[in-house]
């Protein structure tokens, strides 16, 4: 009996997980009309809290949407999808100020198949970590 709830659990799970993950773990069965933009950032010692600010565009365009502190290493924004979006966060290392930045444009793509229908979003992830010569090696 045991064996026959865990191949009916396995089935149902199995069942839901009607896209691949190339992309992002969230399908959605609609085209959605916003979506989460991920922002990583380097929390440290020296950089428990990063200033950051989230722009529509370009960031020589100066289209401020956003301006605010992440205090995790991902950060989560819902923001329109098919628009561009850069950001940029300030760090302090050994006292001198530090600006990262990264722009990308917030795509859909349609994964859908004849069983189920699948938008999966593309363009999410924005890194504004700092990167260490060590941590390269």
């Amino acid at each position: 009996m045991k064996q026959y709830l865990s191949l009916i659990i396995l089935a149902i799970s199995i069942s839901f997980m009607a896209c691949d993950d190339n992309f992002t773990e969230d399908c959605y069965d609609y085209e959605p009309d916003e979506a989460e933009i991920v922002i990583h950032v380097t929390i440290n010692d020296e950089n428990d809290s990063i200033p950051y600010i989230l722009f529509k565009g370009r960031i020589e365009e100066r289209d401020t949407i956003l301006v605010d502190t992440a205090t995790a290493k991902k950060w989560y924004v819902w923001v329109p999808v098919k628009e561009y979006y850069s950001v940029q966060a300030k760090y302090t290392v050994n006292g001198n100020q530090v600006i990262t930045s990264d722009g990308k444009k917030l795509r859909l793509m349609n994964d859908s198949d004849d069983s189920s229908v699948c938008w999966k979003t593309i363009g999410e992830d924005h890194h504004v970590q700092l990167i260490y010569e060590d941590e390269m090696n």
